[in-house]
């Protein structure tokens, strides 16, 4: 257990730097250490951590199959929260992978778990990313209202990073429809937000 530990996190330090692919060979021997002892728990480690690595290389299909296999081992061994975190994920690989509907069933689900969880900030996350597939998929009236419910949760919780984003996005809107004097004025909020976090988007 200890080797399938130093695995995943040496595959965690070179993933970052661009190791995707060596990340990728180290979480499959941890998998399958993890799978030899029959450790649960580490097992979706690691193969959250593969998944990622096939994310980064545009292998969605792997990144599913691997992520889908976490998931229903975190919900087994009691961690809701990881299985939130996994369930986002899926959301992002399905919108990279141009499955936009199934982006967005994944976003509403996260986003109904975090809700139940009474985890504000994830339920936030979730909802600036269904609005962001709307965004891209060219549906701004059906954006525009989930960008707004994901601002004002991000400035209850005072997410200064997110409400930036949200902000951003609906400034971008704004100017897309035609409504300069709306998208200036949300375009500066985001970025007096930005500068205040120290988002390098702030810099712009």
């Amino acid at each position: 257990a200890l080797r399938a530990r130093a695995l995943v996190a040496l595959g965690t330090i070179v993933y970052p730097m661009g190791g995707a692919k060596r990340c990728e060979t180290l979480s499959e021997q941890a998998l399958a250490i993890y799978r030899t002892l029959g450790d649960r728990h580490g097992q979706a480690i690691a193969l959250n951590a593969l998944a990622a690595s096939y994310h980064s290389q545009q292998w969605y299909d792997d990144a599913r199959r691997a992520f889908g296999q976490a998931l229903p081992i975190w919900r087994a061994v009691g961690l809701e929260e990881a299985a939130v975190r996994t369930l986002a994920n899926l959301a992002s690989v399905a919108l990279d992978a141009g499955d936009v509907d199934g982006a967005i069933a994944l976003y509403r689900e996260t986003r109904a778990q975090c809700d139940r969880a009474g985890d504000a900030a994830g339920a936030a996350w979730a909802l600036n990313g269904e609005a962001r597939v709307e965004h891209l998929r060219n549906a701004p009236a059906a954006a525009r209202p989930l960008y707004e419910e994901a601002l004002a949760r991000f400035e209850r919780i005072q997410d200064g990073w997110g409400a930036g984003d949200s902000l951003l996005a609906l400034g971008l809107i704004a100017g897309e429809g035609g409504q300069q004097p709306a998208a200036r004025e949300r375009l500066s909020r985001a970025l007096a937000v930005f500068q205040k976090v120290g988002d390098t988007r702030g810099t712009l």
